[in-house]
């Protein structure tokens, strides 16, 4: 079984979701500090999915401060040039709802090692679940490895949170 680990804003305290391959959910859970919850927090990170830290992260990583500048770059401008393209998000041929509008920005931003995909698109929550959109996703990993190369291994006081593992 693998993970993926994914940093985020939530309620406007600082948060890692770890979604497992092997069962692919992930749910909410709140927490404190991560050396407050020592030594079953990794168990609760990759049960309920989520940590949150509401005095920031106890480390720093150089690959969480490159994801967080360019969120800070770039997404206003994402969101904007997507909202722009809107009245091309219905697909003219088989492809993916906002197919189009992602491979135009994509285009304007792979300079940067910015990518924009159509994924899956957004659904009712309840039946009879019609599609409700399209869902955009942004990769910035072109961009990390021109910066880093081989990413910047993970601090230690992380490696204690997220436990034992392939990372």
């Amino acid at each position: 079984a693998s993970a993926t680990l994914t940093e985020g804003v939530l309620g406007g305290k600082r948060s890692l979701r770890a979604r497992s391959s092997s069962s692919g959910r992930s749910t909410t859970a709140s927490e404190g500090e991560a050396k407050r919850h020592r030594p079953d927090h990794y168990g609760r990170l990759f049960e309920d999915g989520l940590l949150e830290f509401e005095r920031g992260y106890p480390w720093t990583w150089e690959l969480i401060t490159f994801v967080e500048d360019y969120y800070n770059k770039f997404s206003a401008l994402i969101e904007g040039e997507l909202r722009a393209l809107a009245c091309c998000w219905d697909p003219t041929s088989d492809v993916r709802p906002g197919a189009f509008a992602a491979h135009k920005v994509s285009q304007k931003l792979k300079p940067f090692g910015v990518q924009v995909y159509a994924g899956p698109c957004s659904s009712q929550e309840e039946a009879p679940y019609e599609d409700t959109g399209p869902r955009f996703y942004v990769s910035i990993t072109q961009a990390a490895l021109e910066r880093f190369g081989d990413a910047p291994p993970m601090p230690e006081e992380l490696l204690e949170v997220v436990g034992p593992g392939e990372w």
